[in-house]
Parts: structure tokens; sequence; C-alpha cells
């Protein structure tokens, strides 16, 4: 079983202990360390046959080195994947069980894709059949349920 918060926690310490790197090249060209983040990141999801990537959904937020590995981050599991491994009813059900506050809604449901999209108070879990997207801080529950996630769909490793 893969733990999610396990990889989140080596995925921190592995940011921070670049962070001297990290702000020296943020400070010379953003867009240079936006690929380097993403590539360690993929220096730490290789080892769980996965891919994650760090998002900014607002340009500043790059700015913000600490909260790297924090939020905003996107999980592959298989590009290749075009419905969901497990019933998208069962996603639902654990969805609700885990965020009995939160909003489910069906999100592209066209040309036989299938998706999902969890809202909360401060932000929200999309869900793809190949990754899910947290855009969202990551509490104890986001890493639980990403857990729980993250083993239901079945992968190979490597198949990202």
């Amino acid at each position: 079983m893969i733990k999610f918060k396990k990889i989140i926690e080596e995925l921190q310490i592995y940011l921070k202990i670049n962070s001297n790197t990290i702000k020296n090249t943020l400070r010379q060209n953003p867009a240079l360390c936006y690929t380097m983040i993403n590539q360690l990141c993929a220096d730490i999801a290789k080892k769980y046959g996965i891919q994650i990537l760090l998002n900014f959904p607002q340009k500043e937020k790059i700015n913000d080195v600490n909260s790297y590995g924090t939020q905003n981050i996107s999980v592959i599991i298989n590009k290749k994947q075009k419905k969901f491994p497990i019933d998208i009813n069962v996603i639902k059900l654990q969805t609700k069980q885990m965020f009995a506050s939160s909003t489910i809604k069906e999100a592209y449901m066209y040309d036989g894709k299938e998706g999902l999209k969890i809202f909360f108070e401060n932000g929200r879990i999309d869900i793809l059949p190949h990754s899910f997207h947290l855009w969202c801080k990551l509490t104890c529950d986001v890493l639980t349920f990403s857990s729980w996630l993250l083993n239901s769909y079945k992968f190979d490793s490597g198949k990202y």
C-alpha cells in the first residue's frame, strides 16, 4: 500500500534540501525554476511509478517557496487510462465519508470521458481516470483520501 503522506513528506524534505538553489534560480529565471522544481518532483515520484507536478495557479505563488509541496499538486498515474479503474460511485461514496460537507460534481463527461470535481470551502480536488489534482492545502484528510485514491487505481508502476 502506497502512503501518499510518505511521498509528500519525502518531496517536502527534498525541496527543503534544495531550497537555496531553488531561491537562487527563482531570482534569476522563474520559468527555469518551475522546470527545476518539477524535475525535483519527478526524481521523488518515479520511485513510486507516478508523476507529480507542482502547480502555481496564481503567478506570484511561485515566490512562496515555503508552500512548495503543501498545495496545488497534480498526481499523474497512467495517462492512457480513459475510464476510472474503480466504479465512480465508490469514489463518490468515499468522498462523502471523508468530506461530509463537500460538493461533488461530475466533470468532463463527454466522448466517453469521466471525471469528478470535489469542492471544499477553500479549494477543490479534480479526479480523472488517469490523475488527480489537489487544488487545496494538504490537510490530513486530503492526504488520507489521496492515499486511498492512489491505491484504488491499481496501476502498474511506471505507466504515467
